[in-house]
């Protein structure tokens, strides 16, 4: 199955001018990148959890302008289960392979204020005082910081371990003008840009 899906990814990188050929190439591509997560790293194009939804416009784009290999960093927002949501930030080389630089749990009070427990359980978990120094304390503050915060902490820790990218690939959930005032400010110094989907009506000024 990997091999298979490699052996299309390929044939994107190889992209031509007949577009009907591309899209039947890309479609394809996209139907046999439903695997399961295996550790930290992922056997096809769809890694870390990333929704394809968050990658089909960049494979939509490539045929149109020609690209031939892609990097990019993609922020996801991960499934969400009994209170929890897990956000990733990935490195993608759509070339080569995607690898998972970070990923943080965050709580989700408002839809699960109980996080999926019985009162007996919440009443029979674990507490106690953490050493502010402490990676377990460090995760607790970590589940309550906005995870439009997290993408943006996330990026700066990538970028200055040496990981480059052209763009980062957003959804239009993280979009906002914080963000957008974010790259703005790293551009120059990374010739990174965003690629985002702007929700409906907002005005970003």
């Amino acid at each position: 199955m990997a091999k298979q899906q490699n052996k299309s990814i390929n044939k994107i990188g190889a992209v031509c001018n007949d577009e009907g050929k591309n899209s039947m190439i890309i479609f394809y591509t996209l139907s046999i990148m439903k695997v399961k997560r295996t550790g930290k790293f992922f056997n096809s194009v769809k890694r870390c959890g990333i929704i394809v939804s968050d990658i089909l416009i960049l494979l939509l784009l490539m045929p149109f302008y020609q690209i031939k290999t892609v990097s990019s960093m993609i922020k996801s927002n991960l499934m969400q289960k009994h209170g929890l949501e897990c956000s990733s930030n990935v490195f993608y080389d759509l070339k080569n392979k995607a690898i998972e630089l970070r990923g943080e749990l965050k709580e989700a009070r408002k839809k699960h204020p109980e996080y999926g427990l019985t009162k007996k359980q919440m009443s029979e978990q674990l507490s106690k005082q953490r050493d502010a120094q402490t990676t377990g304390a460090t995760k607790v503050l970590e589940a309550d910081i906005k995870k439009t915060t997290s993408l943006m902490n996330m990026l700066k820790s990538a970028l200055k371990r040496g990981f480059w990218a052209e763009y980062l690939l957003s959804d239009s959930w993280f979009c906002n003008l914080d963000l957008i005032k974010f790259i703005s400010g790293i551009q120059k110094r990374y010739n990174i840009n965003l690629l985002a989907m702007a929700k409906m009506g907002r005005c970003y000024s």
